[in-house]
């Protein structure tokens, strides 16, 4: 979509995966593995597109 719009950056909230604040959920490794794999995905696809560099840091 970013791409549509020509857009240069396109900036995600920190609770954009998870949708509300986590809290006790982040002891819960399933949830926390299932984060990351999302965030990830969804980098990956945006390079594929072209809609971002591929110079993107992530520290997981």
């Amino acid at each position: 979509m970013a791409g549509e719009h020509n857009a240069s950056i396109v900036a995600f909230p920190e609770l954009a995966v998870t949708g509300y604040p986590p809290q006790d959920l982040l002891y819960d490794r399933e949830f926390v593995k299932t984060n990351k794999e999302s965030w990830l995905r969804l980098m990956e696809e945006n390079v594929k597109k072209g809609n971002c560099g591929n110079n993107w840091v992530l520290r997981l």
